[in-house]
């Protein structure tokens, strides 16, 4: 993670439906979680589920710009399309800037 140096966080929250205990939508996060690891300005990420399929994911920016660019990613809006009802419900979505890191 950076250190004294500025970044943002994207947090992602959300309830996950049954759909996200398949192999089709597991191998869907891989691949975007892959994809958004190789774009300028990524820093990092980081996921956490529970038993009752409650998830905070955590991925990490050096700039808006750069958040911007995934956001517009084709495939990335497609799966945030289909996201709602069929994945996941109750989701929010949250940018924040980080002034401090220790």
């Amino acid at each position: 993670m950076e250190k004294n140096n500025e970044y943002f966080a994207v947090i992602f929250t959300a309830t996950g439906t049954k759909e996200t205990l398949t192999k089709e939508y597991q191998d869907l996060e891989n691949y975007l979680y892959d994809k958004a690891k190789n774009l300028p300005g990524f820093i990092d990420i980081k996921t956490v589920k529970d038993s009752d399929l409650n998830e905070t994911t955590i991925s990490y920016w050096k700039d808006m710009d750069s958040i911007h660019q995934w956001a517009r990613d084709p495939e990335h809006t497609m799966a945030k399309q289909q996201a709602p009802g069929k994945y996941y419900n109750n989701i929010k979505v949250e940018i924040s800037k980080v002034i401090r890191s220790y």
